[in-house]
């Protein structure tokens, strides 16, 4: 079994009702995932996703303490 991996970087905030669906979504073939969202109605707040096979978990916001690079695939 190969294995894969993602990284998605970008300098905007999702939009929640978009980034919602695709959490609720099934991940088929996906066997963990980690990571950090920013929502673009809280542009201030972050918050972190973690899924493992079928169980996942969305942490509590924590406060956004950088801003983006002129260019986000920059070091």
């Amino acid at each position: 079994m190969a294995s894969a991996r993602l990284v998605y970087r970008a300098c905007r905030p999702f939009n929640p009702m978009l980034l919602n669906n695709f959490i609720t979504k099934s991940w088929a073939g996906v066997i963990r995932s980690k990571g950090f969202f920013w929502l673009a109605t809280r542009p201030d707040l972050v918050g972190e996703l973690s899924r493992g096979r079928r169980v996942g978990a969305h942490q509590p916001p924590g406060h956004v303490v950088g801003r983006c690079a002129q260019n986000p695939l920059a070091g």
